[in-house]
């Protein structure tokens, strides 16, 4: 996995967290 793989990986990871997060208060 290059770097850039990488930094899209934890990118999109964060993103499914703070959307996690947003569902958790609307809930």
């Amino acid at each position: 996995m290059n770097s850039l793989n990488n930094i899209d990986f934890k990118k999109l990871a964060s993103q499914q967290k703070s959307i996690q997060m947003k569902m958790r208060l609307l809930a």
